[in-house]
C-alpha cells in the first residue's frame, strides 16, 4: 500500500476517535435514554471459598486506636441462576440489569437510576469467624449456615449531594450462632429459621407461634422509589465545627418472623415481628456524642 494512502487514512481515524468517545451526560439527557431490553445474566453453579487467618480494623485517628479483628474466617458462596423456577411461575428467571427510565414507570422517582434484578436466585451462602476481638477484649464467635436471597432487587440512583437505594429481598437463614463466652461454656445465643419478607398472611389460619402455618410473600424492602422515599446517603461537614459526616436515611417496611430462638440451654420457641413500617430513620456517622457528660 502507497505510504501516502495509509497515512490519510491512519489521520482519517485518529480524527474520528473523538466520535467514539465516551462523555458524560446531564441529567435531562440521562432521561432521554433507557437501556431497553437490559442485559441478563444466568449463573450455574459458581463457587466462591475465601479463607483468612486474620483480619484486622484499626481506627488510626484516635490517640488511643481500637480495633475489631476476626480471626480464622471462611466463607463459602454458591450461585446459581436463570436454572430453576424458585416461585413456580413457570419461568426461570435471569439475573437483570437495566437502566430505568422514570418517565416509562410508574414510579414518583423521577431520575434515572441502575436497576439489578433477580426472582429465581437459588444462591446458599456459609460464614464463619472462630474468634471475635474488639480492643483486646474476646467477644466469641459467629456462624452464618445457609443463608439464602430466593428474590431481591438493588435500584441505584443518585441526587445533588448523594447516593439513592432501595434493596428489596426475601431472606432465609437457616442459622445465626454467636457464642459469646469460652467454648468450655454453653454461652451462646442461636436464631433458627429467619425469614425476611413483605408479610405473612398468605395462610388463613396464620399462627405467629405456630412455624409450620407460616406462608410469605414480598420483598422485605429498604427504601422505596415506588414513593420517592429511597435509602440516601450524603457526605456533609456539620454546621457547628465544620466536622466531617456521613448521613443516611433509611425507611423501612417488611416482616421478620424466627422459627427458635435458643440461649444457653433454653428454647424460647418463635418470634415474630409483623407489619415493620419505619417512616424515618436517620443515622449519623460519627454520632453527636449524645448523652456524654
Amino acid at each position: 500500500m502507497n505510504c501516502r494512502v495509509l497515512f490519510f487514512i491512519m489521520i482519517f481515524c485518529f480524527l474520528n476517535l473523538k466520535a467514539y468517545a465516551l462523555s458524560p451526560l446531564n441529567e435531562k439527557e440521562m432521561k432521554k435514554h433507557t437501556g431497553q431490553s437490559g442485559i441478563s445474566i444466568a449463573i450455574e453453579n459458581a463457587v466462591f471459598y475465601y479463607e483468612d487467618s486474620f483480619i484486622k480494623f484499626i481506627d488510626g485517628d484516635a490517640s488511643d486506636p481500637g480495633f475489631i479483628s476476626l480471626s480464622n474466617t471462611k466463607s463459602l458462596h454458591i450461585l446459581d441462576t436463570g436454572y430453576n423456577d424458585l416461585d413456580s411461575d413457570g419461568t426461570a428467571d435471569h439475573l437483570t440489569i437495566d437502566i430505568i427510565n422514570p418517565q416509562q414507570s410508574n414510579l414518583e422517582y423521577d431520575k434515572p437510576y441502575l436497576a439489578m434484578e433477580c426472582n429465581d436466585w437459588s444462591g446458599t451462602s456459609y460464614f464463619q469467624a472462630e474468634e471475635i476481638i474488639f480492643s483486646d477484649h474476646t467477644l466469641g464467635s459467629l456462624q452464618i449456615d445457609e443463608a439464602a436471597f430466593p428474590k431481591w432487587h438493588l435500584y441505584t440512583g443518585g441526587h445533588s449531594s448523594g447516593i439513592d437505594l432501595e434493596a428489596g429481598f426475601q431472606m432465609d437463614i437457616k442459622s445465626f450462632s454467636y457464642n459469646y463466652g469460652p467454648s468450655e461454656n454453653d454461652l451462646s445465643l442461636k436464631f433458627e429459621g429467619i425469614h425476611f419478607t413483605q408479610q405473612f398472611n398468605l395462610n388463613t389460619n396464620d399462627d405467629p407461634s405456630n412455624p409450620e402455618t407460616w406462608q410469605s410473600s414480598g420483598k422485605f424492602k429498604i427504601g422505596d422509589f415506588s414513593t420517592d422515599t429511597p435509602v440516601t446517603i450524603d457526605v456533609g461537614t456539620r454546621e457547628n465545627d465544620n466536622s466531617p459526616v456521613l448521613f443516611i436515611s433509611a425507611p423501612i417496611k417488611g416482616a421478620i418472623r424466627i422459627e427458635n430462638i435458643h440461649m444457653g440451654n433454653t428454647d424460647f420457641g418463635p418470634a415474630a415481628i409483623d407489619g415493620i413500617n419505619v417512616h424515618r430513620m436517620k443515622i449519623e456517622i460519627p454520632g453527636r456524642g449524645l448523652g456524654k457528660s
